[in-house]
């Protein structure tokens, strides 16, 4: 139960400047991975199943795995020798998926999860194609975050552990790399980049009695 799709436009004004924007999205409802147990269940009351699609997994099939993305190139041609571009981006995606890690009909290691992320990123590049001195330079930024939670489910010790956390992201890049001919048959080349990079994390952890805690909610 996989739908997925991509629509994407061009636009050229003039002979020297060029547009593209695409766009993609994809909607997964299968079920989830349940796994195969290869041995049986340690009281010895369920043996392992025949066929290896099978599963004795208890905690549903409710799955849903949902990403999308937009991004925008531009391109001007100033001369022969220089092009000017610029590439902007945005993805985001976000799953509901249950786990079950035992695969058996108790709720022993069973994970009801989510998970979300997005990130924007954007790109300015200068290439230079010349008689004999070629290369690209250019700056790079990004921002980014994601976050999710899932509740671990232990019913033999009559716990649940909840485990949540969510991290941001910047990057910020300048870059160049650029090769000059010296004859027809030798060349030197030369490049570097610089990054910075700044990430942040909260996690929380929580004990509970019983199955399932107060604090994870699916529908974030």
């Amino acid at each position: 139960d996989v739908l997925a799709y991509r629509v994407s436009a061009e636009w050229a004004p003039t002979d020297s400047l060029f547009f593209r924007f695409a766009y993609d999205k994809s909607e997964d409802d299968s079920n989830a991975k349940h796994g195969h147990r290869l041995i049986p269940s340690g009281d010895g009351t369920l043996p392992v199943t025949d066929n290896v699609y099978d599963t004795r997994a208890g905690i549903g099939d409710d799955n849903s795995v949902e990403t999308e993305g937009y991004s925008l190139t531009g391109e001007w041609d100033v001369n022969n020798e220089i092009t000017l571009k610029s590439i902007t981006a945005y993805r985001e995606g976000a799953t509901v998926t249950p786990i079950d890690f035992d695969a058996l009909p108790g709720q022993d290691f069973d994970v009801p999860a989510y998970y979300n992320d997005d990130q924007f990123s954007q790109e300015f590049q200068m290439l230079y194609n010349g008689v004999r001195l070629s290369g690209v330079a250019g700056i790079y930024y990004l921002d980014g975050s994601a976050d999710g939670a899932f509740d671990l489910l232990l019913s033999a010790l009559g716990l649940t552990v909840y485990q949540a956390g969510k991290q941001d992201k910047e990057n910020f890049s300048v870059y160049g790399d650029f090769t000059y001919d010296v004859t027809d048959q030798w060349s030197v080349s030369l490049g570097g980049r610089f990054t910075k990079d700044e990430t942040t994390a909260d996690v929380t952890r929580e004990l509970w009695l019983g199955m399932g805690s107060g604090s994870f909610d699916p529908t974030n």
